[in-house]
């Protein structure tokens, strides 16, 4: 089964789930603290819609570049399926806050993006969850991130 995805040659939703298992097992063993990030791009669907899909693949391979320089070491970032990515985060410096990094990713992601002919600005909606505080189970906190994630979107919309 292919465990990354073939636009943005990110780890995909496979590879994903066999990362969270041993990270969230590493976690355990030498209780450490592990973040869970959920990502969706806002308006998305009218880039794709307005102009056209290579536009849209453009974002998508775009943002990717962009989580994994944010990234860095610290973690994995998979794409999860259309505009929707991951990432885990199981080596986070001492020193950086998780909000002062979440809203890093947004600020860079809020970026103009140069399509050729037009440039677009997208925006991203985060949710996070954290081992331990938020739960001990792989399920629940991916279920806790993607409902937060969901949570900033509607609180972004009002």
């Amino acid at each position: 089964m292919p465990t990354h995805d073939n636009l943005t040659g990110l780890p995909n939703r496979v590879f994903f789930h066999q990362y969270f298992t041993k990270s969230l097992k590493k976690a355990k063993t030498a209780e450490r603290i592990l973040y869970v990030l959920f990502i969706d791009l806002d308006g998305f669907k009218e880039i794709n819609d307005t102009l056209g899909h290579d536009s849209g693949d453009i974002v998508l391979k775009t943002v990717a570049e962009i989580l994994l320089k944010c990234v860095g070491t610290w973690g994995k970032v998979s794409r999860l399926g259309g505009d929707e990515f991951a990432i885990i985060i199981d080596k986070i410096d001492a020193s950086e806050d998780i909000n002062t990094f979440c809203n890093r990713i947004v600020s860079d992601i809020a970026s103009p993006i140069d399509l050729g002919k037009n440039e677009v600005q997208v925006t991203a909606s985060i949710g996070i969850s954290i081992y331990p505080k938020d739960s001990d189970n792989m399920s629940e906190l991916i279920k806790k991130a993607d409902d937060a994630m969901y949570n900033a979107k509607k609180t972004e919309k009002k």
